[in-house]
């Protein structure tokens, strides 16, 4: 079952994606809430709460509030601690769930939209030249991965110089 070959309207595809992602936000979302219950003082969650990145999306929505929750939807893998983060702040409903739902519908517009683009991109360079497109998606990943870590070692220093 191809994806590309459902005949399915546009608007069909937004709101399958928003549904995805409102279960997926609101999961996490309440995961945060339950960690600051008592899970978070395990020592494997106790690491990832002491993470740079964790620390920096609390302090966003603690400076910003419920807009954090709106833009993290532009971002792929800070949203998840966003979403941790204002679980964990007990950020009230009143104030996330009008965000969230913003949220929720940038993200399935942007998926229905450039993702779906990209997703014909790749199935076009898969039929060209399955070779040249694992070999690029590698590259890219590496050079993702290089970039990940140096940004997480430039913030661990500054959380390090902070403390």
């Amino acid at each position: 079952m191809n994806p590309f070959d459902w005949d399915a309207p546009w608007a069909v595809l937004f709101a399958a994606l928003f549904v995805i992602v409102f279960f997926r936000s609101n999961l996490f979302h309440l995961i945060g809430r339950g960690l600051v219950s008592g899970l978070a003082k395990t020592q494997l969650l106790a690491k990832y709460f002491d993470s740079a990145g964790y620390k920096k999306a609390q302090e966003l929505i603690c400076r910003y509030g419920a807009p954090v929750v709106t833009l993290c939807f532009a971002t792929v893998g800070f949203q998840t601690l966003v979403l941790m983060a204002s679980g964990a702040g007990k950020m009230p409903l009143r104030k996330y769930l009008p965000a969230n739902i913003l949220g929720c519908m940038l993200w399935a517009m942007i998926y229905s939209t450039v993702g779906m683009v990209g997703f014909r991109l790749l199935g076009w360079s898969w039929d060209k030249s399955p070779a040249l497109t694992i070999t690029t998606a590698v590259a890219i990943a590496g050079l993702i991965y290089l970039f990940v870590r140096r940004n997480r070692k430039v913030a661990e220093q500054e959380h390090l110089a902070q403390n």
